[in-house]
């Protein structure tokens, strides 16, 4: 599920999971608000998902651990 995934969006799930907002996900990847919120929902769409608070419980379906996060 997560081999589908750019690196991009790989982090900006991490941020989110972490409960980073869009200001410090973009100055952290250096990136504008345009991008983020592509970036974001090609996450989305790509986990099948529409909110943020049903990363965590795909993220530990997978086999990843709090470590990881």
């Amino acid at each position: 599920m997560f081999e589908e995934l750019t690196e991009i969006e790989k982090e900006i799930m991490f941020m989110l999971m972490r409960g980073q907002n869009f200001k410090g996900i973009s100055e952290w990847l250096c990136i504008d608000y345009k991008d983020y919120i592509k970036s974001k929902r090609s996450l989305f769409k790509k986990l099948n998902i529409s909110r943020i608070t049903q990363l965590l419980p795909i993220a530990i379906k997978s086999g990843m651990t709090f470590d990881e996060l």
